[in-house]
């Protein structure tokens, strides 16, 4: 399989072709790190505590990871419904519990 490759990449490069990595693609809509909506550059840890971070945790909650759609509820309890079992060889647990 080497060999193929060689042949191949020699072929390539005795033929006038240049073999290059391509090139990366370009980032689209990426938000400026040190800069806030506002526009104001971000100079300070007092800025980027209070309002950056801020900014950008909402950009990745709207864009990446979500939003929570609710807390969890005080009433809402997990009680053992049997042992823990060991399953494929002890390997595996297996739980159940009631919700």
């Amino acid at each position: 399989m080497k060999r193929i490759a060689l042949f191949f990449c020699s072929a390539a490069v005795a033929c006038g072709h240049s073999i290059a990595a391509p090139a990366a693609p370009e980032p689209v809509n990426v938000p400026e790190l040190m800069v806030t909506k506002a526009g104001a550059p971000v100079k300070d840890v007092a800025t980027w505590e209070n309002v950056r971070r801020a900014e950008l945790k909402a950009i990745f909650c709207e864009n990446e990871y979500g939003w929570r759609p609710v807390e969890r509820p005080d009433t809402l309890a997990f009680e053992l419904a049997e042992p823990d079992k060991l399953m494929m060889d002890g390997k595996a647990i297996r739980k159940r519990v009631r919700v």
